[in-house]
């Protein structure tokens, strides 16, 4: 799995990144993304929890 590499991991994104590809672009060390990029967690809008990880990804403050 990807949180398991021993290396930086890095994803581009250019484009839309919705639903899985949200939480697999969290899972890496680095997201450099285009300015036309848009990003959404789309089962947010019908109450469903996020798909693919997304909670466990994101970063507590």
């Amino acid at each position: 799995m990807l949180l398991a590499l021993g290396c930086p991991v890095i994803a581009v994104v250019e484009g839309a990144v919705y639903g899985a590809g949200l939480g697999l672009s969290l899972t890496a060390d680095l997201i450099p993304a285009a300015p036309q990029s848009r990003v959404a967690c789309s089962f947010l809008r019908i109450g469903l929890l996020h798909d693919f990880g997304v909670l466990h990804s994101l970063y507590r403050s």
